[in-house]
């Protein structure tokens, strides 16, 4: 059994239209949040790392952190991880299910 380690959570956004692909021209891309945690037996700690993205909805590229311009990066992140989104719970639980 593993007593301590770093565990992530995926957290999906919105569908945004406001940056062109630099690698296929097409201005759709689906934002997500990448939530890092430092967890002992299992019981997250605190938070170590929170990476924002948007991925094309065309080509699948990556656009990560420093590469979305940064007034977009900060309006993501606070979006992105809020309150309710950085429990490290399964959605399921959270919805009641």
């Amino acid at each position: 059994m593993k007593l301590y380690g770093a565990t992530g959570k995926l957290i999906k956004g919105q569908t945004l239209t406001t940056v062109p692909c630099p690698h296929c021209g097409n201005g759709v891309h689906g934002s997500f949040g990448i939530l890092r945690y430092f967890h002992i037996c299992r019981i997250p700690i605190f938070p170590l790392a929170k990476t924002v993205g948007l991925e094309c909805v065309n080509c699948r590229w990556l656009l990560l952190d420093q590469q979305i311009p940064a007034a977009l990066r900060t309006a993501l992140t606070h979006r992105l991880f809020d309150r309710k989104s950085q429990l490290p719970i399964a959605e399921e639980s959270l919805n009641g299910v």
